[in-house]
């Protein structure tokens, strides 16, 4: 994948603490829990086309989980085709709610419950994985 910005972002501000280059993201996704005040902010325009513009990689203080937020641009109408794609590859460990102000579905997945995910893997193997989630999730929205 192609990135056009890569940030290591405080949670608490949302402000840059550093931009950094692609060969940070062969850090382990276990990074993200040694640094939770921290989030991950990468754009890429391989994430245009499966109608998301950036992700966010967290570590989830409360669960001490692995989580991607993105918005997800399709419909209100699609709904159920969403949620049970969610529902049935992720074992219920999300949250898909519809903004209509901006018109896109602000998802919130934990990479926990990917069969795939392992916290040893590279942050660019996670940002992978959600990628083919993701496109997976546009082509279930784009037959419905």
């Amino acid at each position: 994948m192609n990135y056009t910005v890569i940030e290591r972002c405080d949670k608490e501000t949302e402000e840059t603490l550093q931009p950094v280059t692609e060969q940070f993201l062969q850090k382990e996704v276990g990074y993200l829990k040694q640094k939770q005040k921290e989030f991950l902010y990468v754009e890429s325009p391989d994430f245009n086309n499966i109608r998301v513009d950036a992700v966010v990689l967290e570590c989830d203080d409360v669960f001490q989980t692995i989580t991607a937020l993105f918005g997800f641009k399709a419909q209100k109408k699609h709904r159920d085709a969403i949620t049970t794609y969610l529902q049935e590859n992720l074992n219920g460990a999300f949250s898909a709610l519809f903004s209509g102000d901006e018109g896109l579905w602000e998802v919130n997945i934990t990479l926990d419950g990917m069969d795939s995910f392992n916290e040893e893997s590279s942050l660019a193997d996670a940002l992978q994985l959600v990628h083919s989630f993701v496109a997976q999730l546009a082509d279930v929205v784009e037959a419905a």
